[in-house]
């Protein structure tokens, strides 16, 4: 895979952006000091501490909560940085991720799956930054930074929930007792998660400079399911069981999925 381009400049929603939000940081319930507590913990790693400052800044100073100031040359964005808070609970580290996509091969969601290998993952959390970012628009209306942050972040959904639901054990492999076509071992709810991950990565990918086997995989994964795999909420109700149905037979197969069902079609899912 090509160099993603960029990359420094999308890190503000993933780590702590340094420097000061507002002046008056004297009060402890004031705006900054909330925001400067948030990254301190955020740099710490302590993303459920970080989440509680930032949830705590939106109920008591939402005028601030909702602005970006820059100071000293520094942006700050409460909201991409509760984003990246909710992407690093959910088990998404940046700078691993890139690493590791960098070298894509093989099954895209077996490859994705096995990102997350040996982390912690808490996958609903993906979904709270994703909706975190969507509340400062969608499309267009984002910054190119916050387009890449959400083509990754798509990425990241799918393996993050697979690796929940059929690694439990994380050897890399799914687990003998998995079955992508039982919805006792892959919900639905989990199914329209991992279709709305690709829908995020197809929607804001323009703004990655990427090749290689995963990226490839994922606009073939496309042309398979059409309009359907292009949504990004989880809540739409076309997705109906006849497209996660469809979905689940991708997810079971050898050419893309995570288990061994060769060739894809007719089903893989009786």
């Amino acid at each position: 895979m090509k160099r993603l381009l960029r990359i420094i400049l999308i890190l503000p929603l993933i780590t702590s952006c340094g420097g000061n939000l507002y002046n008056d940081i004297s009060t402890k319930d004031s705006a900054a000091a909330l925001l400067e507590d948030a990254k301190n913990y955020l740099d710490g790693q302590d993303y459920s501490s970080a989440i509680t400052k930032l949830l705590e800044m939106k109920a008591s100073h939402l005028e601030a909560y909702n602005a970006c100031v820059t100071a000293d040359g520094v942006r700050n964005c409460p909201r991409e940085i509760l984003a990246g808070a909710y992407a690093g609970r959910c088990g998404f580290n940046f700078l691993t991720f890139i690493g590791s996509i960098g070298s894509s091969s093989g099954a895209v969601f077996k490859f994705l799956m096995n990102t997350f290998t040996d982390v912690t993952v808490a996958p609903d959390d993906c979904y709270e930054a994703q909706k975190v970012i969507e509340t400062i628009g969608t499309g267009s209306d984002l910054t190119s930074d916050q387009q890449i942050f959400m083509a990754l972040l798509g990425m990241a959904k799918m393996g993050i929930y697979l690796r929940n639901d059929a690694d439990s054990n994380q050897d890399g492999t799914a687990d003998a007792a998995f079955d992508s076509c039982d919805p006792t071992k892959l919900p639905e709810a989990h199914v329209k998660q991992v279709i709305t991950g690709l829908g995020l990565f197809l929607t804001y990918s323009a703004s990655l400079s990427t090749g290689g086997s995963a990226t490839d995989d994922l606009s073939d994964i496309s042309a398979i399911c059409g309009a359907s795999c292009n949504i990004t909420d989880p809540t739409n109700p076309a997705l109906d069981s006849t497209v996660t149905d469809s979905f689940r037979d991708i997810i079971k197969s050898l050419q893309y999925g995570i288990e061994t069902c060769d060739p894809l079609l007719p089903t893989c899912c009786p």
